[in-house]
């Protein structure tokens, strides 16, 4: 087990998973963010993961979905190839 703290090491520790990732990524996607996901180039980032035919399944909150354009970023990212579900509400 890994632990990191701190916003930027957060960052950079996810950066270096993402570029080395070579078979799937699994995820549960939900705030709080260490990114600000109005800025965050979200598709560009995860795009050579899925050029690189990673398997990548994730489960967004709805919240997760309700923050600027992230609901079609998340389109895009199934249109390359991510498998993605949003969490039920817990009512």
């Amino acid at each position: 087990m890994e632990i990191v703290s701190g916003q930027e090491a957060i960052r950079e520790r996810a950066t270096a998973l993402e570029s080395n990732l070579t078979t799937e990524k699994l995820a549960f996607d939900l705030p709080p963010y260490v990114v600000d996901l109005l800025t965050y180039p979200e598709v560009e980032a995860e795009k050579p993961s899925l050029e690189r035919r990673v398997r990548r399944r994730v489960i967004y909150s709805r919240h997760a979905l309700d923050i600027g354009d992230r609901f079609s970023r998340v389109a895009a990212l199934v249109e390359l190839g991510e498998e993605a579900r949003m969490l039920g509400s817990s009512r």
